[in-house]
C-alpha cells in the first residue's frame, strides 16, 4: 500500500484494521504506522497448526510481539528435545491441541520431522514473556551458518534498509566451500553494491557483511507476500560466477 503512487492523498477513514503475516522491516513498520496509524495486528502461524494474533497497541510498541493463541490450541517454546522452556528463553515455537494436524498424508518421514511429542514444530524461533505472550525471534531454517557463526538474515536486511535508495532487501546463505555458507544480499533500489557492503560494515560485525550483493528489480514472493528465499538461493547456485538474471 505504501508503494501505491499518491497513497498519501487517499482517504483512509474507513480503514479499521490491517492484518500482517510477516515481520516488517523496521523502516517500513515506522512508515506504515505514520501513514496508517495504530491499525496493525500481527498474525503468526502455519497451515499445519494454529494462529496467534497480537493487538494494534502491541504491534506499535513491540514488533516482535505476535500475541496469544486463537482457538483451542496451545503454543510453547521448546528445547531440542521437545520440552517447553521457561519464559524468556529462546527455542523453537510449537503448537499442540485438537486443531493442529495429526500427520502429513503418505509422508511419514516429513511427519516425524515436524511432529515431536505431540507438538507441531514451526521451524521458527521465539520466546514467551511473563504475560504468556509469544515473541517471534527469527526463522531457525533461515539462519545462515558462515565461518562458524550464526547470522540472522533479518538483522542484515535491516542494516541494508537503513541505506537511502533501498526499497527492499533479502539476504540468504548459499553453499560455499570456504565459508560453509556465503551471505548474499538481493537489493531492490538505486544503490551501488559497495554502498550496501559499506553500510553493513558500519552497523554489523565483519562476519555478517554480505560476500555478494545482487541488484534486482523485484523480490520473488508467494501469494501471502512472503519472500521466496529458496528461489533466491537457486538463482545464485544456477548462475555461479555469472551475472544473475531477474528472479521475480
Amino acid at each position: 500500500m505504501l508503494a501505491v503512487d499518491g497513497h498519501e492523498h487517499r482517504d483512509l477513514t474507513a480503514l479499521e484494521l490491517i492484518y500482517t503475516a510477516y515481520a516488517f522491516p523496521e523502516r517500513v513498520r515506522r512508515a506504515a504506522l505514520e501513514r496508517f496509524g495504530s491499525r496493525f495486528a500481527f498474525m503468526y502461524g502455519l497451515t499445519e497448526a494454529q494462529l496467534t494474533c497480537s493487538a494494534p497497541e502491541h504491534f506499535e510498541s513491540d514488533p516482535t510481539d505476535v500475541g496469544t493463541t486463537m482457538g483451542v490450541s496451545r503454543v510453547a517454546v521448546l528445547d531440542p528435545a521437545g520440552r517447553p522452556l521457561p519464559d524468556g528463553e529462546v527455542g523453537e515455537i510449537g503448537f499442540a491441541g485438537p486443531s493442529v494436524m495429526a500427520h502429513y498424508h503418505g509422508r511419514p518421514d516429513a511427519t516425524a520431522e515436524a511432529v515431536r511429542a505431540g507438538w507441531v514444530l514451526t521451524g521458527d524461533l521465539g520466546r514467551r514473556d511473563e504475560d504468556g505472550r509469544l515473541h517471534f525471534v527469527g526463522r531457525s531454517k533461515e539462519m545462515i551458518k558462515t565461518g562458524g557463526f550464526s547470522v540472522d538474515p533479518v538483522e542484515v536486511e535491516n542494516a541494508i534498509l537503513a541505506l537511502d535508495g533501498v526499497v527492499e532487501a533479502a539476504v540468504v546463505g548459499v553453499e560455499d566451500e570456504y565459508w560453509g555458507e556465503a551471505i548474499v544480499a538481493f537489493v531492490v533500489g538505486d544503490v551501488r553494491p559497495e554502498a550496501v557492503t559499506g553500510v553493513c560494515r558500519e552497523r554489523l560485525a565483519r562476519f555478517k557483511v554480505p560476500k555478494r550483493v545482487v541488484g534486482v528489480d523485484a523480490l520473488p514472493k508467494n501469494a501471502t507476500g512472503k519472500i521466496e528465499r529458496g528461489r533466491l538461493r537457486a538463482a545464485v547456485r544456477s548462475a555461479g560466477d555469472e551475472p544473475l538474471t531477474p528472479v521475480a
